[in-house]
């Protein structure tokens, strides 16, 4: 399944705030990364977006028969 915005996001920003924050683990990461994704500002938001954009056509071709089937 394709990553979205935050995701993409919080896939680049977990190394680096576990790193700057040792004893610290990913629920507390992904504490730390949903208040700065909250904080950022729209231009920022919208480079994820079309970030999350280009990885889901990436997607669609190489699985052109996949289909998101939730549990």
């Amino acid at each position: 399944r394709p990553a979205n915005s935050f995701m993409l996001y919080r896939q680049i920003l977990q190394p680096i705030i576990l790193a700057l924050n040792p004893g610290r683990d990913s629920k507390d990461a992904s504490k730390i990364i949903a208040e700065l994704w909250r904080s950022e500002d729209a231009v920022s938001k919208l480079f994820y977006k079309q970030l999350s954009e280009v990885n889901r056509r990436q997607h669609r071709i190489k699985y052109p028969s996949y289909k998101f089937l939730p549990r």
